[in-house]
């Protein structure tokens, strides 16, 4: 049964002054960076379990004196391909910075999603 990990680091900001300091790689003030580790695993029955968790950090700046700076958040979930649609049911949640910062949009849920490939 084979298992996947996959990584990553990312960065972003807004506006077209962030793209003109991004090409001399300068911090940017509205700038975010984080990263975010996944991975998957084949189960008997054509089923797959993957999760994932990835960090935050936030510029003070745009979210106030006194908020938090970051969050952690992660998904754990299981996946089958049924009736040729891929079925994921994945439970979802931060920690309580994340609710703190963004308030129900980022609360525990469980969330089934269906999907068809063409």
């Amino acid at each position: 049964m084979p298992a996947s990990i996959h990584g990553n680091l990312g960065h972003s900001g807004a506006g077209c002054e962030g793209c003109a300091q991004r090409a001399a790689n300068l911090p940017r003030p509205g700038a975010r960076a984080g990263a975010r580790g996944t991975t998957s695993h084949e189960l008997p029955d054509c089923f797959e379990i993957s999760g994932s968790v990835g960090y935050s950090d936030l510029n003070q700046k745009i979210t106030g004196e006194g908020a938090p700076d970051s969050y952690v958040d992660w998904r754990i979930g299981v996946a089958q391909r049924l009736l040729d649609l891929d079925f994921d049911l994945s439970y979802y949640d931060t920690n309580g910075k994340g609710e703190e910062l963004y308030g129900d949009l980022a609360g525990a849920r469980l969330v089934l999603s269906a999907s068809k490939s063409f």
